[in-house]
């Protein structure tokens, strides 16, 4: 498995801001004196409510403060294969992952993986310890590309044997919610989680 990384492209973020109005709300305003007539508990619930209206007004801007300042990580994953081989030739398939957020973005080209359907596919897992999920982590600046490359449809933990016939080959980019950044990381805020699975491609093996 090889990774590379390349700078370019044009990407379009869309963003969304919300925008919260609140009324003048003025509590027990005496008109007549057959109307100024209010009971303990009318007050207590239009006080409640009151209240209540604007923590969720705070919690409204607090939020588009947040999205505002800090905008999530907006990652794509392709996968690329050839569309035919013959049985004694390298079938090497390459994935690709996208910034197209506005900050950089840590990534894990070792949490990256392929899952091929077809007859007679099957995956052979390597003897040994697991693989190291940090190992090759980089950052990921905006609108840069890296490319991670499984020669002959191998990686790191194991091998695809693909005898002849029709494949459909999908990538998988699977980083879990409970996974914690090492020491060494210098900004985990940047440490993206989460699972993107590709648009499937389709390749031949005659």
């Amino acid at each position: 498995m090889v990774v590379s990384v390349d700078i370019g492209g044009t990407f379009t973020d869309v963003v969304c801001v919300a925008r919260v109005q609140s009324r003048p709300f003025r509590l027990g305003q005496k008109t007549r004196n057959d109307e100024c007539r209010m009971n303990t508990g009318g007050a207590n619930r239009d006080r409640r409510k009151f209240a209540q209206a604007i923590a969720a007004s705070a919690l409204l801007v607090a939020a588009g403060a947040a999205a505002a300042t800090s905008p999530p990580a907006l990652l794509t994953l392709r996968v690329s294969a050839p569309a035919s081989v013959k049985s004694n030739e390298p079938r090497d398939i390459s994935v690709l992952i996208a910034n197209g957020g506005t900050t950089p973005v840590l990534v894990l080209p070792n949490m990256v993986r392929l899952r091929i359907e077809g007859s007679g596919a099957e995956y052979v897992p390597y003897p040994g310890p697991p693989i190291d999920p940090w190992g090759g982590a980089h950052e990921l600046a905006p609108g840069a590309i890296a490319t991670v490359v499984f020669i002959n449809a191998s990686d790191k933990r194991g091998v695809w044997r693909l005898p002849p016939g029709n494949y459909r080959i999908i990538a998988i980019y699977d980083v879990p919610a409970d996974l914690a950044p090492p020491a060494t990381i210098a900004d985990p805020r940047r440490f993206w989680r989460g699972r993107l699975e590709s648009l499937p491609t389709k390749m031949s093996v005659n």
